[in-house]
């Protein structure tokens, strides 16, 4: 299983996810803000109070993904960089 080590939230609705191995990914949530189990989220204050859960991340009001989903939909964050400077 993977564990989450380090989450950091921006103000344009990403993450950036470092997980145990020493990986860190880039996972943007804004096209889960269209679904209404997330649209709580779309309050910019909120969305940067995510918690680690190791396992997983969470919101208040049972929001949360896992630490596989934020891993396999997640952009490396050396891809995430190159593709910046294209």
């Amino acid at each position: 299983m993977r564990t989450i080590k380090r989450i950091v939230p921006t103000r344009q609705w990403t993450l950036e996810v470092t997980f145990e191995s020493g990986e860190t990914r880039v996972f943007d949530t804004k096209p889960l803000l269209l679904l209404e189990a997330f649209e709580d989220l779309r309050d910019i204050e909120r969305f940067l109070m995510v918690r680690n859960r190791g396992y997983f991340i969470e919101w208040d009001g049972e929001i949360d993904l896992s630490a596989d989903t934020l891993f396999h939909d997640g952009v490396s964050k050396t891809s995430s960089l190159s593709s910046a400077d294209s």
